[in-house]
């Protein structure tokens, strides 16, 4: 048993009013079979004084209601003091069980709040879900945006001695009639455009001029 468990209490609460109602119930039999036997005893010194029998009868069945009487009130005592003691036990486990249920309600307030593993896993896997779906769709717009882009290439004129199209800085050819026209810098060994004054043919043009 766990100390201060609902359980526990209840444990403890079952035989503990168990027995005090059976102690009542005894008494309850017991009081009854006196207040029966006071009866038959009061009739027969009713019929002892209407007969007028011997004083010593008299005095006997007199005496004997006399003890039945006391005995009645006696065990009405103790079945009071029996009844008070079940309705304080009862009345203090009653507390403690109240006391117990607020202190679980509490804790089950307070467990809402707190995270549980099973629940951070399943976050974790929503979340790898959702990575999953973003890279999928990263993937497929990628993959729209190449086959556009490879298009557009399709139809991007072509530069230079390498042959590809114009991206970073680029130097033109004096030569109007140059078939490359634009070089990229590094293409041509070029770290630097030269100034703008400058006139700068290509390798492949600079012999006829």
């Amino acid at each position: 048993m766990v100390n201060g468990s609902l359980g526990g209490v209840l444990f403890l609460l079952q035989p503990a009013i168990q027995k005090n109602l059976e102690s009542i119930k005894k008494y309850d039999i017991e009081w009854k079979q006196l207040h029966d036997q006071l009866a038959v005893s009061v009739e027969a010194y009713s019929k002892a004084i209407s007969s007028n029998a011997k004083y010593t009868e008299q005095l006997r069945l007199f005496t004997e209601c006399q003890q039945l009487s006391a005995k009645i009130r006696k065990v009405s005592q103790e079945k009071h003091i029996l009844t008070k003691d079940g309705s304080e036990l009862a009345n203090k486990h009653f507390e403690q069980i109240t006391k117990i249920r607020a202190n679980l309600a509490e804790s089950i307030n307070e467990a809402t709040t707190l995270e549980i593993p099973v629940r951070k896993r399943a976050n974790k896997r929503g979340a790898r879900k959702k990575e999953i779906q973003a890279e999928i769709a990263h993937n497929e717009i990628t993959e729209v945006l190449n086959l556009d882009i490879t298009e557009k290439l399709k139809h991007e004129p072509l530069y230079c001695t390498c042959r590809k199209t114009s991206y970073g800085e680029m130097i033109e050819c004096e030569n109007n009639k140059c078939p490359e026209q634009w070089f990229h810098l590094r293409c041509v060994g070029l770290e630097v455009a030269p100034p703008e004054s400058a006139v700068w043919y290509c390798d492949a043009c600079r012999g006829h001029f």
